[in-house]
């Protein structure tokens, strides 16, 4: 019962405005305070912030913050020109471009927002340029933002293996084809889009020979050397994630300090982003922590197995109705704050219920995917609107509105098709 009333709580402080990593932390302490009183709270606080920052695991997620603002201050995001040269002929090949743009910068980036935001602000003024409409322009970018949490590294992943102790590099892994079939279908969303309303997205003037296709591929060059580095050194057993991490970040400290125009303020103001993120989310780590230890002590995730196991549905039947509280989550919470919410209650049902952590968790992240693009509260939308203050929200969400059959496609087969997600991981286990 207290841990129950403390979970209320815990979302009534959230509603009132306090921020999650605080909430957590004081009804945290409260609970375990009245469930084991003040020596359980010594003895814990003794060990919790120190032992739940300090764990190897979590090292990778500043290493990987570190390189992906570096990567955005080389100027990586620009491969969108490439793109657009191979597939600007398309009906919609601009919004393609872009869609595969961010697919690739996800794949150094990690963070859905930053993908939008960085990938939006050469791309969009580009497409309103050559006459797209603001629905189709600002809703491709934004969506295709939220590969950034599916195609590895996604930061999103690695707070996933932390809350669930499933390898990072295996959850990487499964994202790779589940993270390429959903960029295909969100640019097949785009074509159809324009062959359907064609003055939403007039045909390309860029003509590209096939020289300057060829050419436009050195824009690549920094993204895949990028790439090669951190899931080469993975998957190829050279290096731990943590390590492929390191080098990942060296390598992109490096590509700055190589940026013609870049300066000494450049390097800090990346470093210092960096720096900001990973303390915010360190802190989001405690309290969640601390959380996890009280509702634990109350025995709440015991009764929620044994509620679930009583309800006689099938697993499949239980993940769904699972998929559907996280989506409607996503419509008001952001994407971490909804990991470090579920995970400690969820963790014990899938095990309990032998659920593969690896494909729950890929199936998580599209749908809290598929809840950064949904009102009320979208905050890619937000993100996106913060840049381009003349849309509307309504814009946004409509245009963002149309790829969610895309989004809703790839969680499908993901359901439907374990496979899909979980045989790499199953081939890399196996090596």
């Amino acid at each position: 019962m207290i841990s129950a009333l403390g979970t209320v709580l815990m979302l009534l402080l959230l509603v009132a405005r306090v921020p999650i990593a605080h909430a957590m932390s004081i009804v945290g302490i409260g609970g375990i305070y009245l469930i084991g009183g003040g020596r359980a709270v010594d003895s814990l606080m003794r060990t919790i912030p120190y032992s739940s920052i300090i764990a190897y695991g979590l090292i990778v997620l500043p290493l990987f913050l570190a390189m992906s603002e570096f990567a955005a201050a080389s100027g990586v995001s620009k491969m969108f020109y490439a793109f657009r040269r191979w597939f600007g002929w398309l009906p919609g090949g601009e919004a393609v471009a872009s869609i595969l743009g961010a697919g690739v910068f996800a794949a150094i980036c990690g963070s859905s927002t930053a993908t939008a935001a960085a990938v939006g602000k050469i791309a969009i003024p580009e497409m309103r340029e050559s006459g797209y409409s603001w629905k189709l322009a600002i809703g491709s970018v934004t969506t295709a933002g939220t590969l950034g949490i599916l195609i590895p590294p996604s930061a999103m992943f690695i707070v996933y293996g932390m809350l669930t102790q499933v390898p990072i590099a295996h959850l990487f892994i499964a994202g790779i084809i589940p993270g390429i079939a959903a960029a295909a279908l969100y640019a097949a969303v785009a074509v159809g889009w324009a062959i359907l309303r064609p003055q939403d997205a007039p045909r390309s003037v860029v003509r590209s020979s096939w020289l300057e296709r060829f050419e436009s591929l050195k824009l690549l060059a920094r993204p895949g050397i990028l790439i090669f580095v951190v899931l080469g050194g993975i998957y190829s057993g050279l290096t731990t994630t943590t390590e492929a991490a390191g080098l990942g970040a060296l390598v992109a400290f490096l590509m700055v300090l190589t940026t013609p125009g870049a300066t000494f303020r450049t390097v800090t103001r990346s470093m210092g982003a960096a720096v900001s993120i990973s303390a915010i989310i360190m802190l989001v780590v405690l309290g969640a922590t601390i959380f996890s230890k009280f509702i634990t002590m109350g025995g709440l995730p015991f009764l929620l197995v044994d509620f679930f196991k009583g309800l006689g549905l099938s697993s499949n039947v239980i993940v769904l109705m699972l998929i559907f509280v996280v989506i409607v989550m996503g419509c008001f919470l952001e994407s971490n704050a909804i990991l470090f919410l579920t995970l400690p209650f969820l963790t014990p049902v899938l095990t309990a219920l032998n659920i593969d952590l690896v494909w729950f968790g890929v199936l998580m992240c599209i749908a809290i995917e598929i809840g950064l693009i949904t009102p009320p509260v979208g905050f890619n939308v937000y993100v996106m609107k913060g840049i381009f203050k003349e849309v509307s929200l309504g814009e946004i969400f409509a245009g963002s509105s149309i790829f969610l059959i895309g989004a809703f496609a790839i969680m499908a087969l993901v359901f439907l098709y374990p496979p899909v997600a979980t045989a790499l991981p199953e081939a890399f286990k196996a090596q």
